[in-house]
């Protein structure tokens, strides 16, 4: 009988946090305070004067808005809303601060934001939930959100003003490529709600883990992949096997299926949604050079960025080559002074040979304000990464290398064109 009445207590403690309703012990999953959002330089508060018949008011961007019911104030107040740093992992969305703080409404304003803007992959409009931050650092989960899928918009009622934004409260992540032949995992990143605190009738975001054992929804969970290679569920994810060879069918998508109760969704309807994530097989990565006809691979390729600047750099038989560019983005930059803004400049190494290869030459060298023969042609960046597991990819096309660019001398010449494809590791 003992044991009978302690294996229920450990059913009635351990809990599906994402169900509605259900109020987990804080001893087993504690609040997570995170860090105040502060103003966002450059973007302005928009006020507006609201009285007792109501009104509304929206952010600078338009993408949130406030409005207030007639009767919810008892006098006529300055209503700001200021976009501000959003400091809540996983959401990106953008974030602002309702003022004057710790307004209370006799009636519930409706707080509506839109998802427009937002990049849904792996996610799913349904899934997007309001969420507030209070002065001590702890998000909070209001009851419910409503979705409008035809305006893109999602939004609560509040009695209460303070800093607010959207989140997804589950979300397919994966790495957006992969080597042929290599594994990429993927996790549904999901949050533990917690409460409701003291004081608060609202539950308040714990943890943003990876899984959840004790999550139905996530037990739930049917993979499926369109496209070459294999998947493998396991126990906290799901693992993606490349071919051995880019397929013609590039990328790939896994999809994962989740029944339940979403949390916050206002019904206790169980749904079923299928989440999306496309990764893309690259071929492997390549750097090769070609002087004056005679193409060279370039060994231990790398980039990486300082200031406002990329540089590419690789080893060439006995010399380095250089790539520096002055700008972090994709386009094309022809070969200027390191000084300029959006150039690129290249530099071809040897330390058997003091002749450096530059793609500038200083023309002459008795002149105050020395003048300079750039290289024609130019750098392309075609791809530019946004996180490991993808690539930098770019070609070098009709570029003049000179020598003696230092030295006041009749430059030697030679011809290059480049292209190269390195790994963000």
């Amino acid at each position: 009988m003992k044991k009978n009445l302690f294996m229920l207590t450990l059913v009635l403690i351990v809990f599906s946090c994402k169900k509605n309703g259900q109020k987990p012990e804080t001893d087993h999953a504690q609040p997570v305070k995170r860090d105040i959002g502060i103003p966002i330089t450059g973007r302005s508060a928009v006020t507006k004067t609201i009285g007792i018949d109501g009104g509304s008011v929206s952010a600078d961007d338009g993408l949130l808005s406030v409005i207030v019911p007639a009767g919810a104030l008892q006098e006529a107040i300055d209503v700001s809303i200021q976009a501000i740093e959003n400091t809540l992992p996983g959401s990106q969305g953008p974030a602002y601060r309702l003022l004057p703080e710790g307004t209370v409404f006799k009636k519930p304003v409706t707080i509506r934001i839109s998802y427009a803007e937002l990049n849904l992959e792996g996610t799913d409009p349904a899934l997007l939930r309001l969420t507030y931050q209070d002065a001590e650092g702890y998000y909070y989960l209001p009851g419910t959100s409503t979705i409008d899928n035809v305006a893109k918009t999602v939004s609560t009622e509040s009695n209460h003003f303070s800093n607010w934004t959207v989140f997804e409260c589950y979300k397919l992540t994966a790495p957006n490529s992969v080597l042929p032949g290599r594994t990429a995992d993927l996790k549904i990143r999901t949050y533990i709600p917690i409460g409701p605190l003291a004081k608060n009738p609202d539950k308040v975001l714990g943890d943003y883990i990876e899984t959840d054992d004790n999550d139905p929804i996530l037990s739930s969970a049917l993979w499926r992949l369109s496209g070459e290679g294999t998947i493998t569920p396991y126990e906290k994810g799901c693992a993606y096997l490349a071919p051995s060879s880019v397929p013609n069918q590039n990328p790939v998508t896994v999809s994962v299926e989740l029944t339940g109760n979403f949390f916050g969704s206002g019904s206790s309807k169980v749904q079923k949604l299928i989440l999306l994530k496309p990764i893309a097989i690259e071929g492997s990565e390549n750097f090769t050079i070609n002087l004056d006809g005679v193409s060279t691979r370039v060994t231990q390729g790398v980039f990486f960025t300082m200031g406002d600047a990329l540089y590419i750099s690789g080893n060439m038989n006995d010399r380095q080559f250089h790539i520096r560019i002055s700008a972090k983005r994709t386009g094309s930059f022809p070969f200027k002074l390191q000084s300029a803004a959006n150039a690129a400049d290249i530099s071809l190494v040897s330390q058997a040979d003091l002749l450096d290869y530059m793609s500038s030459f200083r023309t002459a060298c008795n002149e105050t304000e020395p003048s300079f023969i750039f290289s024609p042609g130019q750098v392309e960046i075609s791809k530019y990464p946004a996180q490991p597991g993808e690539f930098l990819q770019g070609i070098v096309s009709g570029a003049t290398l000179y020598t003696g660019g230092n030295y006041c001398s009749s430059p030697k010449t030679v011809k290059l064109n480049a292209s190269f494809k390195i790994l963000m590791r």
